[in-house]
């Protein structure tokens, strides 16, 4: 019985680590603070939280990196697994092209603010 414990105990502490990580790295456009980048972050959350979307992110700001890595920012998603980031990436972006929802807003208030540099997707274990 014991052992069917910890195996289960492992089982379940390997799906509960194993989410994925968008990320995303930006130039700002300098059109915009980073705290007003912040912001926007912070308004896209709640709308995720809002719509029951399971992504949530964050803004990285390096303080120290290499040279020329400084004026980057880095947005990092996080989503429960790959599967369920591809349907709240589709679903996200549908809602972005309608034209009057909060997601095009939001992606309207980033454009302005920073391009995409590049975009990186990682399971995290």
């Amino acid at each position: 019985m014991k052992i069917l414990t910890l195996l289960i105990t492992i089982v379940l502490t390997n799906f509960a680590f194993a989410n994925y990580q968008d990320v995303i790295k930006m130039e700002p456009t300098g059109k915009c603070s980073v705290d007003e980048m912040v912001k926007i972050k912070d308004d896209f959350n709640d709308v995720m939280k809002n719509k029951n979307y399971d992504y949530r992110a964050k803004l990285w700001v390096p303080t120290f990196a290499p040279e020329g890595s400084l004026n980057h920012v880095y947005w990092v998603g996080t989503a429960p697994d790959l599967p369920d980031f591809a349907s709240e990436f589709t679903r996200y972006f549908d809602e972005v092209t309608k034209g009057s929802t909060p997601e095009a807003g939001i992606e309207t208030a980033f454009a302005k603010c920073r391009l995409e540099v590049s975009r990186s997707g990682f399971q995290a274990r």
